[in-house]
């Protein structure tokens, strides 16, 4: 079989994301928070 990278968001949380927007959303903002913390940007 395909090992799937461990560092890629599994097929089943993929699905999880595309049935929640709201929870997209979410992350999406905790992404970007994360990245302005760490590049200062």
């Amino acid at each position: 079989g395909v090992t799937y990278p461990k560092d890629k968001p599994q097929l089943k949380d993929l699905k999880l994301l595309a049935a929640d927007p709201a929870e997209l959303e979410k992350r999406n903002a905790e992404i970007k928070k994360k990245f302005v913390e760490f590049f200062g940007a």
